[in-house]
């Protein structure tokens, strides 16, 4: 049984946990899918029954696998819930997923999953008015930093890379970023001792640029719309703001889309074999 704590020693997982715990006295019957962002909850808000399901945000993609595992540990929970994250560069990592009832995005992230569909990508060229090849343009000008991050995970270089901004080194005719300057900021904005030297790092991605990567997999979505929402702002449409474009993915992106990916089959399933209708019919 969870035993309740005092609030100011909780962790935010444990205090998002008991803030569950409190709401499903008063939704007894609700399945509650736990995802990481206030974006995942947008996003699924079109396509769940909210009649039999509660979004919860937690946080992050290691904190919505915590999540469904606390849960679980509680009996009524142990079939009334699961979690959503983000594949990231999970599928380069392992062949088989195992976390129970924890679901993939069929892509990198939600936002890879959208814009991998053509009929919402043809939406995008056709309201903004930019070249349809502009998405290779975007994924190869962003591989390199793709790279990075992935070889920073896999093996634990300790780098900033979240922290560490990009996009004033992109140029846009032609679409490329200066990976070097990229480089010489990173490693002047680590702070901490990291467990590998710039031209190392800078070699290990160089020998990998021509290998074979799904780029679906490897490029982060938040970094492929901010690229995207630059070249609009700048080649399209002034004063255009980025978060058009996330409600644009959002909105373009409609239930027969959904229906199509493995994400959607994966959870559907689950609601079956806990006959629940966790979507609209």
């Amino acid at each position: 049984m969870h035993e309740s704590k005092p609030l100011e020693e909780l962790s935010a997982v444990e205090r998002t946990l008991d803030i569950i715990i409190q709401k499903s006295k008063s939704l007894k019957d609700k399945v509650f899918i736990c995802v990481e962002g206030q974006s995942d909850v947008k996003f699924l808000k079109k396509f769940i029954n909210a009649n039999v399901c509660s979004l919860e945000e937690i946080g992050s993609s290691l904190k919505v696998e915590q999540m469904v595992k606390d849960l679980k540990n509680i009996p009524q929970f142990k079939a009334k819930c699961f979690g959503i994250r983000d594949a990231d560069f999970l599928r380069f990592q392992t062949d088989i997923y195992s976390k129970e009832d924890v679901f993939l995005t069929d892509c990198h992230d939600l936002e890879m999953m959208i814009l991998k569909n053509q009929e919402v990508w043809q939406s995008l060229v056709a309201e903004y008015g930019f070249e349809a090849n502009l998405m290779l343009d975007v994924l190869e000008a962003l591989l390199p930093l793709s790279l990075a991050k992935f070889l920073n995970v896999e093996n634990d270089y300790g780098l900033p890379l979240a922290k560490t901004n990009y996009l004033d080194l992109v140029s846009l005719n032609p679409l490329t970023l200066d990976f070097d300057a990229y480089l010489d900021r990173l490693f002047l904005k680590s702070e901490s001792p990291v467990n590998i030297r710039q031209e190392d790092f800078k070699a290990e991605i160089k020998a990998l640029m021509d290998s074979e990567f799904d780029n679906w997999q490897l490029c982060n979505g938040h970094d492929f719309v901010k690229t995207l929402a630059k070249y609009i702002n700048t080649q399209v449409k002034q004063n255009f703001d980025q978060r058009n474009l996330d409600s644009s993915l959002r909105l373009t992106f409609q239930p027969i889309h959904f229906w199509q990916t493995q994400l959607y089959q994966d959870t559907k399933e689950w609601g079956k074999r806990h006959q629940r209708e966790i979507y609209r019919s």
